[in-house]
């Protein structure tokens, strides 16, 4: 089950960055590898130090010490921190307008400051993250990995395609609202059996 909610909650958050890289390579002229690896680079050490410190603060109260009782509680918390989220990304995005326009290179300072307000659903998800007692090493692993991934598909299906359809962007709100439910599945499951 963790290696499914690490999936989830790692696509769940790399489609803000799809979202990002699109806009991005709709308004290209041309493609540039150096600018996409900075891209990479940047997006992904503000998607993995955001999860770390996400992470870092919901291991602060030691939770694998707790009952399982209390365990519970901060797995519902995780919950409905990811379902929350999940939310907010919807609601977002249903009210996204595009605005064109046409650059040689990547706006590294428009990239930054995207990547920065997102790396905060990167921040919670650390938190719920840590309830869930996810390997930390693993979420950052598969953070990392995807969103090198997705901004590399991210700026040629944008430079290729323009600006797509924001019903596209809804997957990551949906992953992130279904790992939500796992978890409350999974807590009335303990319920059940316990």
């Amino acid at each position: 089950m963790d290696i499914i909610m690490i999936l989830l909650i790692g696509f769940g958050l790399a489609f803000d960055v799809f979202g990002i890289a699109v806009s991005q390579g709709s308004v290209l002229g041309s493609v540039k590898a150096r600018g996409i690896v900075l891209m990479c680079l940047m997006v992904c050490a503000w998607q993995v130090v955001a999860m770390a410190i996400g992470y870092g603060i919901a291991t602060l109260p030691h939770i694998e010490k707790m009952s399982e009782g209390v365990q519970m509680v901060w797995s519902v918390l995780s919950a409905f921190i990811l379902i929350v989220l999940g939310g907010i990304k919807l609601f977002l995005i249903y009210f996204k307008k595009a605005i064109p326009e046409v650059r040689s290179d990547i706006d590294f300072r428009k990239t930054c400051g995207i990547a920065s307000s997102t790396s905060i659903y990167t921040l919670f998800a650390g938190i719920a993250c840590g309830f869930l007692m996810l390997n930390p090493v693993y979420m950052c692993s598969i953070i990392c990995i995807l969103t090198i991934g997705i901004v590399i598909a991210g700026v040629y299906v944008g430079y290729r395609n323009g600006e797509l359809d924001k019903r596209v962007y809804w997957s990551g709100g949906i992953l992130l609202v279904i790992a939500g439910l796992l978890t409350v599945t999974q807590y009335i499951g303990w319920q059940l059996h316990g």
